[in-house]
Protein backbone atom coordinates (compact mmCIF):
# COMPACT_ATOMS: atom_id res chain seq x y z
CA UNK A 1 0.00 0.00 0.00
CA UNK A 2 1.31 3.42 -0.90
CA UNK A 3 0.79 5.89 1.90
CA UNK A 4 2.12 9.39 1.20
CA UNK A 5 1.79 11.52 4.29
CA UNK A 6 0.13 8.64 6.12
CA UNK A 7 -2.85 8.60 3.75
CA UNK A 8 -3.80 5.84 1.34
CA UNK A 9 -4.53 6.06 -2.34
CA UNK A 10 -8.00 4.95 -3.32
CA UNK A 11 -8.12 1.55 -5.05
CA UNK A 12 -8.85 3.25 -8.38
CA UNK A 13 -5.96 5.71 -7.97
CA UNK A 14 -3.62 2.91 -6.90
CA UNK A 15 -4.54 0.89 -9.99
CA UNK A 16 -3.97 3.94 -12.20
CA UNK A 17 -0.63 4.65 -10.50
CA UNK A 18 0.51 1.06 -11.06
CA UNK A 19 -0.43 1.31 -14.73
CA UNK A 20 1.42 4.60 -15.13
CA UNK A 21 4.65 3.53 -13.44
CA UNK A 22 4.88 0.26 -15.38
CA UNK A 23 3.96 1.71 -18.77
CA UNK A 24 6.16 2.44 -21.74
CA UNK A 25 5.29 6.14 -21.64
CA UNK A 26 7.00 6.73 -18.28
CA UNK A 27 10.03 4.74 -19.41
CA UNK A 28 10.29 6.93 -22.53
CA UNK A 29 10.01 10.08 -20.42
CA UNK A 30 12.77 8.79 -18.13
CA UNK A 31 15.10 8.67 -21.13
CA UNK A 32 14.57 12.42 -21.62
CA UNK A 33 14.76 13.39 -17.91
CA UNK A 34 15.66 15.74 -16.25
CA UNK A 35 13.17 18.34 -17.37
CA UNK A 36 14.33 21.84 -16.59
CA UNK A 37 12.32 24.98 -16.96
CA UNK A 38 14.52 27.92 -17.95
CA UNK A 39 14.12 31.21 -16.08
CA UNK A 40 11.68 29.89 -13.53
CA UNK A 41 11.77 31.67 -10.19
CA UNK A 42 8.91 29.87 -8.44
CA UNK A 43 8.47 26.39 -9.88
CA UNK A 44 8.07 23.05 -8.17
CA UNK A 45 10.79 20.40 -8.33
CA UNK A 46 9.62 16.80 -8.62
CA UNK A 47 11.39 13.46 -8.55
CA UNK A 48 9.82 10.14 -9.40
CA UNK A 49 11.72 6.92 -8.69
CA UNK A 50 10.22 3.53 -9.43
CA UNK A 51 12.27 0.42 -9.94
CA UNK A 52 15.15 1.36 -12.22
CA UNK A 53 13.42 4.48 -13.58
CA UNK A 54 14.45 7.87 -12.25
CA UNK A 55 12.82 11.07 -13.40
CA UNK A 56 13.28 14.66 -12.27
CA UNK A 57 11.67 17.84 -13.41
CA UNK A 58 10.91 21.43 -12.59
CA UNK A 59 7.34 22.48 -13.21
CA UNK A 60 6.70 26.08 -14.14
CA UNK A 61 3.45 25.22 -15.86
CA UNK A 62 5.06 23.18 -18.63
CA UNK A 63 5.86 19.80 -17.06
CA UNK A 64 2.46 18.41 -18.04
CA UNK A 65 3.34 19.10 -21.67
CA UNK A 66 6.94 17.91 -21.50
CA UNK A 67 6.36 14.87 -19.24
CA UNK A 68 2.63 14.15 -19.11
CA UNK A 69 2.93 10.69 -17.53
CA UNK A 70 5.28 11.92 -14.82
CA UNK A 71 2.86 14.77 -14.10
CA UNK A 72 -0.05 12.31 -13.77
CA UNK A 73 1.98 10.32 -11.23
CA UNK A 74 2.74 13.51 -9.29
CA UNK A 75 -0.92 14.57 -9.34
CA UNK A 76 -2.12 11.19 -8.03
CA UNK A 77 0.33 11.27 -5.14
CA UNK A 78 -0.39 14.95 -4.40
CA UNK A 79 -4.14 14.26 -4.31
CA UNK A 80 -3.63 11.41 -1.85
CA UNK A 81 -1.36 13.55 0.32
CA UNK A 82 -3.74 16.50 0.46
CA UNK A 83 -7.11 14.76 0.91
CA UNK A 84 -8.11 12.93 3.94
Amino acid sequence: TITPGGRKLSPADLAQLRTLVTGAELAAEAQRSPYRAPNCADGFNYSVVTGSLRLAGTDCGNLGKDAPTMMKVVQLVERAATTG
